[in-house]
């Protein structure tokens, strides 16, 4: 089940940055490992509901991306999130 993805990407996020201990969590991961963590969130959330655990997650990278990665304000959240979503849109739609 895909429900399930979330938790190992984090660990496996957090892993690679080197991170992880009980100590450390997201607010230690840099920012661009939280933007591709919320980027799956979103593809992760956009197709189904999620786990109540798996929202909590993604919730918490969010935050963690918001207030890092564009000191807090949304509408820059927004808006890059925006652009991200149409380039991926973009490349996946089929060359005619």
């Amino acid at each position: 089940m895909r429900f399930a993805l979330i938790r190992p990407l984090i660990a496996a996020l957090l892993l690679t940055a080197g991170t992880f201990s009980a100590a450390q969590d997201l607010r230690t991961l840099p920012v661009r490992e939280l933007q591709r963590l919320f980027l799956a969130c979103d593809r992760q959330a956009s197709p189904m509901l999620m786990s109540a655990a798996d929202a909590a997650a993604c919730s918490h990278a969010y935050e963690a991306l918001l207030k890092r990665g564009f000191d807090g304000d949304f509408k820059r959240l927004l808006a890059w999130w925006q652009g991200e979503r149409e380039s991926s849109l973009a490349a996946a739609a089929p060359m005619l």
